[in-house]
């Protein structure tokens, strides 16, 4: 999840620096101080989670354990998508539309809830983590679209006259690249749960349970001592 942390920490910096908007700059920090939070958010959670995967709780326990971290980081690591719902909404909702700024948020609120919802549904951590990168990654890539087909400033054209512009097109373009490179090629793990097994389970403390460890015994072979 690392590769996450990466974005949400450096991709508010680099907007709110190449940004010419004064508005999207302010975005840009309010932005950059909830990734910041993030960091430690998702740290704590997984510190609790390794916490309590161990024999002193029961499999119920362990089982609640595993259903809340994996609702925890959904709400997390759903936001990196939802950033780039929320920079569409911001680039392909008119100026001049009633209510604008409420509409922008209602889209990345519901686009955030549609996503922590869908996240809480798939089974393990690291297919969170790689769903989350493929999906950002390709909304990602329709922002300088977004961009090129409302302004018809396309990042190529306008290199020298509008550079700032051009940074930000070309920062989103291999931020999309980079998530979809990474969810494809190297996150591509299987779909095994995290989910806890019955076969890990471990008895309640209040009964009186008796572990006995069965230990096959290994076959000695002959060797052979040449003289």
């Amino acid at each position: 999840m690392r590769f996450l942390w990466l974005f949400i920490f450096l991709a508010p910096l680099a907007y709110n620096a190449l940004s010419q908007n004064k508005t999207a700059s302010v975005k840009g920090k309010l932005i950059d101080e909830q990734g910041k939070g993030l960091l430690g958010i998702i740290s704590g959670i997984l510190i609790w989670r390794t916490t309590r995967n161990n024999n002193k709780y029961t499999s119920k326990q362990r089982l609640f354990h595993h259903n809340i971290t994996k609702i925890s980081l959904a709400i997390c690591l759903s936001l990196f998508p939802a950033f780039t719902i929320l920079f569409l909404a911001n680039k392909l909702v008119p100026m001049d539309f009633i209510n604008r700024v409420d509409l922008v948020n209602q889209l990345f609120f519901a686009g955030w809830l549609a996503l922590t919802i869908i996240g809480s549904l798939w089974k393990s951590y690291a297919k969170q983590n790689r769903n989350y990168l493929l999906i950002g990654g390709v909304l990602s890539l329709c922002l300088p679209l977004a961009n090129g087909f409302t302004t018809r400033d396309w990042f190529w054209q306008v290199w020298s006259t509008l550079p700032r512009v051009s940074y930000v097109d070309v920062f989103w373009l291999i931020s999309g690249l980079s998530s979809l490179y990474l969810s494809i090629f190297v996150l591509n793990t299987s779909n095994k749960s995290d989910k806890p097994t019955q076969e890990y389970s471990i008895p309640d403390r209040n009964q009186n349970a008796k572990f006995i460890l069965k230990v096959k015994p290994k076959a000695i072979k002959p060797r052979l001592v040449s003289s």
